[in-house]
């Protein structure tokens, strides 16, 4: 435990990833619903800060080099009787090599 694991890549093509619950964003009942990826934009992306759009409903970052692939690593944590949790999450998107 308590180490990275390398879990995957995830794709970019919009320059930004988003971490979330789309619970909030997808769904006729969604409280933040969007339609398509131009309300997104509209409306969800204006509170940007250095790269960083943070809302009730998730957090979009701009993804380092923009469009591509990003490794992504989690740490796991035995919870007991909970079992064996992700406790963290990273995507890595430039690296420390050149």
């Amino acid at each position: 435990m308590d180490k990275w694991e390398e879990v995957g890549e995830i794709g970019v093509d919009a320059g930004m990833v988003m971490i979330g619950d789309p619970y909030y964003t997808l769904g006729d009942n969604a409280t933040h619903r969007v339609k398509d990826w131009g309300d997104f934009c509209e409306n969800h992306y204006t509170k940007e800060k250095g790269g960083v759009s943070v809302h009730p409903f998730g957090i979009a970052v701009h993804s380092g080099l923009g469009d591509g692939t990003y490794k992504v690593f989690v740490k796991r944590k035995d919870m007991g009787t909970w079992g064996v949790r992700i406790a963290e999450m990273r995507v890595v998107f430039i690296s420390g090599r050149g």
